[in-house]
């Protein structure tokens, strides 16, 4: 059984700050737009759970076997989960991210929140150059393709009828001597 130290809070804050950050890079350089806030909420969810929405977006199936990303983990267990409350955490990214100058709002529409990636933020994400990094940025030019149209509320109910139910397999985590410890490597 491989065991690997967890993220600190720190790491694990940062980490997402780089994933958001990524988020709005791609969407810059190929829509060349502010991304509003709702529709790169649903990317970062799409991007951290692309195995539960390959129904919704095929594409993204060829982007996850090109970087090695098909192997599942416990975090697809708990997707809808995540789903249900990712808005706060996602938030507080953004604002993480606007507090360090790495993106900028722009005020287009009193309704909706648009940012934008400040020069430091692009020189910051293009010095992402992990496997992993690489990866995540084929993700979102993926999703960005796919979803640069269509209406963020519509997404978000689309996104919620195609994430599977795995609420039965995630209650059995909880079981003493559950199958699945014997499956762990």
């Amino acid at each position: 059984m491989k065991r690997r130290a967890p993220l600190s809070p720190t790491q694990s804050a940062a980490f997402a700050m780089g994933r958001t950050l990524l988020v709005f890079d791609t969407w810059h350089r190929q829509a060349g737009a502010p991304l509003d806030a709702e529709r790169a909420m649903l990317i970062d969810f799409a991007a951290q759970h692309p195995r539960s929405i390959v129904g919704l977006v095929p594409s993204v199936l060829q982007v996850v076997r090109a970087h090695g990303l098909q192997k599942t983990d416990l975090a697809d267990l708990f997707a809808q989960r995540h789903f249900g409350s990712m808005r706060e955490g996602f938030f507080a990214m953004v604002a993480d991210l606007v507090s360090r100058d790495l993106l900028a709002e722009i005020s287009a529409d009193k309704a909706d929140l648009f940012f934008v990636p400040t020069a430091s933020g692009l020189a910051a994400a293009a010095r992402f150059s992990s496997p992993l990094a690489i990866g995540l940025r084929a993700l979102c030019s993926a999703l960005c393709d796919e979803w640069r149209r269509k209406n963020p509320r519509d997404l978000a109910n689309d996104i919620r009828k195609t994430l599977p139910d795995e609420s039965r397999m995630a209650a059995s985590l909880g079981e003493p001597f559950a199958p699945w410890l014997s499956e762990v490597d």
